[in-house]
């Protein structure tokens, strides 16, 4: 899609903010019509000013109620941790949080220090 929106000079299309390549721009968005328009910057995603922000999602397959086995649990712990979500950052996308990453690793019952 990013190919095929950098090589037609009417293109437009959507993508995860990670994907951008030279041959795309973003575009600064208003939520309504009037309204102020915010850069894709990350403080604009984070403040949810930005309209089409959203986090990237992990799926696990697990069933309810039962705890997360160790290897997964270790698995989340380095994706929230400062190490994972430099990957992340160098992959083109933003950072969680600190206080996504306390909220998502309560969510799941993780105990850690990830930083």
């Amino acid at each position: 899609m990013i190919e095929g929106v950098a090589n037609d000079r009417f293109g437009i299309g959507y993508s995860g903010i990670g994907y951008k390549t030279g041959g795309v721009r973003t575009v600064p968005l208003a939520l309504f019509p009037g309204a102020t328009c915010y850069e894709t910057s990350a403080e604009a995603a984070y403040s949810r000013k930005y309209p089409l922000a959203r986090y990237l999602y992990i799926y696990l397959n697990r069933k309810p109620n039962e705890p997360l086995g160790a290897l997964i649990g270790e698995f989340i712990k380095f994706i929230v941790s400062k190490d994972g979500q430099t990957l992340a950052e160098m992959g083109g996308f933003y950072s969680i949080t600190n206080d996504d990453r306390g909220v998502d690793l309560q969510k799941l019952e993780i105990a850690t220090s990830a930083k």
